[in-house]
């Protein structure tokens, strides 16, 4: 029994012994420690290379280039953890082998190395191993001045490296390109001024090397000291004299005021920079009551309208208060100083408004408003819009030129028991751009009391969605692509019945405020 015992007791230490050992295994290291004769688990650190490691980096082994946590070497090219390899020059980076050892690898590419000092030589960096510098930071060797750290060059006042000539200070050339520093050809304009206007037919322009050369514009060129907000046709004559007796370029031609906040800009009757498309940013609204006219005068015949002089007459009796108004008159007169333009890319819709009053027997004929595309013309063909007409019954139709048929008149809404006699209306008609060719149209149409006012609600509200959904009946593209649009009315003679308060609302953009200084459109 005794016997027995010991080797129980022998078989259960030996099995504690194999347990701990194989514990100490369970740990992380790859193999099981070779020691465990004090029972105790040896790891990564303990100074001691054990099996599974290759080094260890405490003393007493203290092997540099040793991965503390794994007592395995460092990889190739990897810093050594223990700081031994040092000492490596510039542009040099101490490393590990992978074994032990250490090395010294080349730096980055691109790094900044020490500074040689001398600004011509360019910025030193680490290439390859080596600091080299950059080389001649200017475009040109000879231009590299090395006590200012300044490259030389085009504008720099000194002629140099292939320039012909240089328009800084000292050298100073005029007739010389700013930049590439070589003569301006011959008949181009000074950039430095130094050659200039000797009068309106006669000017200087550069000739060879730098010299002014005096050119004599062309008989019957423009005279060049016109300018675009004067809109005259002044021209040379063969003896290089200005004719200023020559005619005002066309009313409606382009020209540019210099203003930003009114808009693109056209020229007037008179020959001045006065008309213009309106605020880029937002609304131009205007309104005529005709009471600043006087009686009997023509319509057509004042400064801001056209009407061939044929009328309509401003009366007392045509005013929807008694003021003054217009009588009926066979064509229609066109709103000059009120331009606009449906192509800008930022054109939004046009509104028109306008009173008309109906006959003794109820009843209106081709009262209309719109836009024409000619300013001085009574052309129906080129008027676009809507009127009250009584042709086929009282209705509120579009009026316009189609793709194949002339003079249409697309329904809207049947107003025929709508209508008092003797009574006004006010007809107002939105014109809101769908496409550079397509508009939508909207139309409302209220009776008005004794003192001029709306009364609600309106006899109609109707409208045409899209112009160009109307196939046959669709308007020509002509109206679209006009430069330039009028607004146009028409209070046609064909019955009696005045005519009165215009109203206009020309819409760039979807709002904001103009800023003149800035050329731009800020939020409101």
């Amino acid at each position: 029994m005794k016997v027995s015992f010991i080797l129980l007791h022998d078989s259960l230490v030996m099995f504690f012994f194999v347990v701990l050992c194989f514990s100490c295994s369970r740990v992380g290291y790859e193999e099981p420690p070779v020691d465990c004769e004090d029972l105790t688990c040896i790891n990564c650190g303990d100074g001691e290379v054990n099996r599974g490691e290759d080094c260890d980096p405490e003393p007493p082994q203290g092997d540099h280039c040793c991965n503390p946590v794994t007592c395995r070497w460092v990889a190739l090219d990897t810093e050594d953890p223990q700081a031994v390899c040092a000492g490596a020059p510039e542009c040099k980076v101490d490393a590990c082998d992978g074994a032990g050892g250490c090395i010294q690898t080349n730096a980055t590419d691109g790094i900044s190395c020490s500074d040689d000092g001398l600004y011509c030589t360019g910025e030193e960096r680490c290439q390859g191993g080596t600091c080299i510098s950059a080389g001649n930071p200017c475009p040109q060797v000879g231009d590299c001045q090395e006590d200012d750290d300044i490259c030389l060059g085009c504008g720099d006042g000194l002629v140099s490296n292939g320039e012909d000539c240089d328009p800084g200070v000292p050298q100073g050339d005029h007739c010389c390109d700013p930049s590439a520093c070589t003569w301006i050809p011959n008949g181009g304009p000074d950039p430095q001024l130094v050659c200039v206007t000797i009068d309106s037919c006669r000017l200087e322009l550069c000739g060879d090397s730098g010299t002014c050369i005096e050119y004599r514009i062309e008989e019957g060129g423009a005279c060049i000291d016109q300018t675009l907000d004067d809109c005259l046709a002044a021209r040379c004559d063969s003896t290089g004299v200005c004719d200023q007796s020559a005619a005002f370029e066309a009313l409606g031609t382009r020209c540019d005021n210099g203003l930003y906040c009114d808009g693109p800009d056209v020229c007037g009757a008179t020959g001045i920079c006065d008309l213009h498309l309106g605020d880029p940013c937002g609304a131009s609204v205007a309104r005529e009551n005709f009471d600043s006219f006087t009686e009997g005068e023509v319509i057509g015949d004042q400064v801001d309208w056209f009407g061939a002089s044929t009328g309509p007459t401003l009366r007392s009796s045509a005013s929807c208060d008694a003021s003054i108004g217009l009588a009926p008159a066979t064509l229609g007169y066109t709103w000059l100083i009120h331009p606009f333009r449906w192509q800008a890319e930022d054109f939004t819709r046009l509104v028109v408004g306008a009173d008309f009053q109906s006959s003794n027997q109820s009843e209106f004929h081709d009262d209309r408003l719109g836009w024409t595309l000619a300013c001085d013309t009574t052309d129906s063909s080129l008027m676009f819009g809507v009127q009250l007409d009584n042709v086929r019954g009282l209705l509120t139709e579009a009026y316009w030129d189609g793709p194949e048929v002339n003079n249409l008149r697309v329904p809207i809404a049947d107003i025929d028991s709508l209508i008092s006699r003797d009574s006004w209306y006010r007809l107002r008609a939105t014109f809101t751009k769908l496409t550079d060719t397509s508009a939508r149209i909207d139309v409302s149409l209220w009776e008005l009391d004794g003192a001029c006012d709306p009364v609600e609600p309106p006899i109609i509200i109707e409208s045409i969605p899209d112009t160009s959904a109307l196939g046959v009946n669709a308007p020509d593209h002509k109206y679209f692509n006009a430069d330039i649009m009028w607004p146009v009315f028409k209070n046609a003679g064909g019955i009696q019945g005045g005519f009165d308060n215009v109203y206009i609302e020309i819409v760039y953009g979807e709002g904001g405020v103009c800023e003149e200084n800035e050329g731009t459109c800020q939020a409101p």
